[in-house]
C-alpha cells in the first residue's frame, strides 16, 4: 500500500514508520536504534496519553546503552538517572497525572508508582518489544512472498459451521486450531 505524505523514508514511507524499515534494501541492514526509538515513542504514546519529550526520549534511549554494564556493576548511577528520565515523564503524562491522583486519594506513594511504570516500559516494552519488533521486520524482508496471515494459514481451509448457541466462539476456535493441529 501506499504511505501518507510528510517526511519520507524508503520507498516514499515516512522515515520514522514500520513500513520505511520494511521498505529498505534488501542487503541494507536495519538501525536497531531507529526500531527500538519507534517503540518507545509509540508505547509510551500510547500507554501515557502523549508522546514523551525529548528529554525523556532521551533518557529512555540511553538506558539500553547503559543497561547492560549496570547488570555487572558498572554504571549504575547513570542507568538510575535515565530511570528518572523516564519516570519524570510518566509522571508528567496524562496517564501519569491520573495516577498520581488516585495514589493520592488512596494514600500510595505515586512517584514509586511512576516509577514501576517507568521500568515497565523500558524493560518489558522496550527491550522485549523491540527486540520483537527488529526480528520480525527481518523475518518479512528476508523471504515477504513467504509471510502468510495466521488466519488464513490456520482458518483458510476448514469449513467453519454456522455458531452453536452451546459454544462460545472461542471455544470453537479452540476447537477447530486443536483439530487441525492434531
Amino acid at each position: 500500500g501506499s504511505c501518507e505524505q510528510g517526511e519520507q523514508g524508503g520507498a516514499g514511507c515516512p522515515a520514522g514508520s514500520a513500513r520505511a524499515f520494511l521498505a529498505a534494501a534488501a542487503g541494507e541492514p536495519i538501525d536497531a536504534n531507529k526500531v527500538r526509538e519507534l517503540v518507545l515513542v509509540n508505547l509510551f504514546s500510547r500507554m501515557m496519553g502523549a508522546p514523551p519529550d525529548q528529554s525523556t526520549l532521551a533518557g529512555m534511549l540511553s538506558y539500553y546503552s547503559l543497561l547492560p554494564l549496570c547488570l555487572l556493576g558498572v554504571g549504575k548511577e547513570s542507568t538510575r538517572l535515565a530511570r528518572e528520565a523516564t519516570a519524570a515523564g510518566v509522571r508528567t503524562s496524562p496517564a501519569g497525572a491520573r495516577v498520581l491522583a488516585i495514589s493520592e486519594e488512596e494514600g500510595l506513594d505515586g512517584g514509586m508508582l511512576a516509577t514501576q511504570l517507568a521500568d515497565g516500559l523500558l524493560f518489558a516494552g522496550g527491550y522485549g518489544t523491540s527486540h520483537l519488533a527488529l526480528h520480525t521486520i527481518e523475518r518479512i524482508r528476508a523471504a515477504p512472498a513467504s509471510m502468510v496471515p495466521l488466519w488464513r494459514r490456520f482458518f483458510g481451509c476448514l469449513f467453519l459451521p454456522p455458531p452453536h448457541p452451546l459454544l462460545s466462539p472461542s471455544l470453537l476456535v479452540y476447537i477447530y486450531i486443536y483439530i487441525y493441529i492434531y
